[in-house]
């Protein structure tokens, strides 16, 4: 059953954490794509994998969505499972999610139940940013910060979203309607699919009969560059997400309010919102200035 799946591994600057993950999937072909600043050894470490089918060291940062693209390109199986370096799970929970693909074969996307660090169910039934309750179709990032509620799943459900910490890719349906937006870097582009999924009439299923834990945050060293990645591009891909008009009178308004910020606080000596800020200001420049 493992022959039909074949795992795929985005990686920026991961830790060592990531061979916890790696030692969990020892059975299962593996893609991974190193979008750079990933240390030698760890690299080193990852090549002795004997699963390790094809490992594509980027010359450059292609964006998680870009590098995703790319190494799908070289999955030969039946089926794909997306795989963060902070997530961990099981060969029987894999089993599990091949079974779920196999019985709901119109599906597009079949996702496990998502458990935090400390065993705690942390997978909450949300809906698209667009249609949660209060949650406006534009780009205010105080308003797309989406209030979790307690709405647990029960048995095996068709959603709207899920967070791409964890995917089980029918190839076949997905190469049919595309996966990645490449215009998307980093964050929402998980959105965006789930999105087009939905326009498409294609299914996602949450399944609870298979588990996986997130260890959120931890697959990536936290530095001060990577804190601005992070910033930039959590607001930037907001943009696309929600087709922003780049000559709206708002994203000017709010590049002066950025630069207003970002000097106030770096005057009060607060480094790290200052450097916030102005992620936000470079993100509308690279939106409004940039193809």
């Amino acid at each position: 059953m493992l022959s039909k799946i074949t795992v795929v591994m985005v990686l920026y600057n991961v830790s060592e954490n990531i061979f916890e993950c790696l030692n969990n999937i020892k059975s299962v072909k593996l893609i991974v794509i190193n979008n750079g600043k990933t240390e030698k050894k760890i690299i080193d470490r990852i090549k002795k994998y004997k699963n390790l089918i094809k490992f594509i060291n980027s010359k450059k940062n292609l964006g998680y969505g870009r590098a995703a693209n790319f190494a799908l390109k070289f999955v030969k199986t039946e089926y794909s499972l997306m795989l963060g370096a902070d997530v961990l799970v099981t060969k029987e929970n894999i089993l599990e999610l091949i079974n779920k693909a196999i019985f709901y074969d119109n599906a597009g996307i079949i996702v496990p139940t998502v458990f935090n660090e400390k065993n705690v169910n942390d997978d909450y039934l949300e809906n698209l940013p667009e249609f949660e309750s209060g949650i406006k179709r534009n780009f205010h990032e105080d308003e797309i910060n989406i209030k979790l509620s307690n709405r647990f799943i029960e048995g095996d459900t068709c959603i709207n979203i899920s967070w791409g910490a964890i995917w089980l890719l029918n190839n076949k349906i997905i190469k049919k309607i595309g996966f990645m937006d490449k215009n998307i870097f980093l964050y929402w582009e998980d959105f965006e699919v789930c999105r087009r999924l939905r326009l498409n009439k294609i299914s996602m299923i949450k399944i609870t009969t298979s588990k996986a834990i997130h260890h959120r945050s931890t697959g990536t060293r936290q530095n001060y560059l990577n804190y601005f990645i992070q910033q930039k591009y959590h607001i930037l891909s907001s943009y696309y997400y929600f087709k922003v008009d780049k000559k709206s009178f708002q994203l000017k308004r709010k590049f002066f309010l950025y630069l207003f910020r970002s000097i106030t606080y770096l005057l009060i000596l607060n480094f790290k919102k200052s450097l916030k800020n102005v992620a936000r200001m470079c993100a509308i420049y690279s939106f409004v200035f940039k193809r």
